[in-house]
């Protein structure tokens, strides 16, 4: 029983990366009922005829494990604490070096410019896990168009639909799209991808609108799916504090 109980530690080790912790419980929780078993069986018999020095590492070995799979639970599916979840403060000042647009963002964040041929951006991360709210990166493009759009909601619709076409075939992501509103009352388009790798679901929020009429602005946020509380506000927050600062006619 004892070697049913190492081949279980084994197969728990597989577990814990393709199935995840619920995985790690079942056969780590067999391989260490069979490790008990085989030292109740040894104690019966007498130690000098059962040795009981592998059980006892294989119960080890299992338990070790079962604390693994409780530590993967914590980081990766349980939700955040009430005291992680804090929006944080809006007021650090970032400006596009091409001088299209100005935002401001998340006190304590890393803000990086994101090169890109047809629009301005940049991707904000928090410094440390001190400052982590259940978001990992956060980016912001904003694109000049050419014209402006008749109707934006029409506009962010056909955007909206085109963008669900094209993620549809992706059989690792579940999308849905939705309509919005600002705050001041113009059209969003919200899209929300839940992507699966292995067991871990992983999030990206992102918000579409048109400010100023002619620039079209997008806000995303991803992380783990279990701390995506926060994501929206903060998509909403970034998206109501882009300040357009292009002068071009």
């Amino acid at each position: 029983m004892a070697s049913a109980g190492a081949l279980a530690a084994a197969v728990s080790v597989a577990m814990a990366i393709f199935v995840g912790p619920r995985g790690v419980y079942i056969a780590s929780g067999l391989g260490a009922a069979l490790a008990v078993v085989s030292l109740g069986l040894a104690a019966r018999s007498g130690a000098r005829d059962k040795p009981v020095g592998f059980p006892l590492v294989v119960l080890g070995v299992n338990g070790l494990l079962l604390l693994v799979g409780a530590i993967l639970q914590a980081m990766f599916l349980s939700p955040l604490s009430k005291d992680a979840q804090k929006m944080p403060v809006l007021q650090t000042l970032y400006s596009d070096p091409d001088k299209v647009f100005e935002i401001r963002g998340p006190s304590g964040w890393t803000y990086r410019p994101v090169p890109s041929k047809f629009e301005s951006g940049v991707r904000m991360q928090p410094e440390d896990q001190s400052r982590y709210m259940g978001v990992s990166e956060a980016t912001v493009f904003v694109r000049r168009l050419e014209s402006e759009p008749k109707s934006p909601d029409e506009f962010l619709t056909s955007a909206a639909a085109a963008f669900s076409e094209k993620e549809s075939k992706r059989k690792l992501f579940d999308l849905k799209t939705e309509r919005g509103k600002s705050l001041s009352g113009a059209p969003l388009i919200w899209s929300t991808i839940t992507i699966r790798r292995f067991w871990v679901p992983l999030y990206q929020i992102s918000l579409f609108g048109v400010k100023d009429h002619r620039y079209l602005c997008s806000v995303s946020t991803v992380g783990l799916m279990s701390h995506a509380t926060l994501a929206r506000l903060l998509c909403m927050g970034l998206f109501e504090r882009i300040e357009i600062t292009d002068r071009r006619p």
